[in-house]
């Protein structure tokens, strides 16, 4: 199971505010509501965990969380960044 395969199953199944929203890599999270802050907080540390990075709170700008694109694009950023 890929990253993106993961993190879709685990924002559906423990962080989604509404079930019932089929999800997909373009999936608006933050600004419709779907995930909140503590679901956001929730999946920083999930992120963390599952790929072995280090998230700065400063980057936790929407931008790099607003979908779940998004967030596979910023965690590779991230495991790019912390090879050097």
């Amino acid at each position: 199971m890929t990253f993106s395969d993961r993190l879709l199953a685990k924002i559906a199944t423990d962080i989604a505010r509404d079930s019932s929203v089929e999800l997909n890599m373009d999936t608006e999270l933050l600004l419709s509501g779907l995930v909140d802050s503590l679901g956001l907080l929730t999946l920083v540390d999930w992120i963390q965990g599952d790929q072995r990075i280090g998230i700065d709170p400063g980057d936790m700008e929407l931008e790099n969380f607003q979908t779940a694109g998004r967030i596979v694009e910023f965690t590779e950023r991230q495991i790019t960044r912390n090879l050097w």
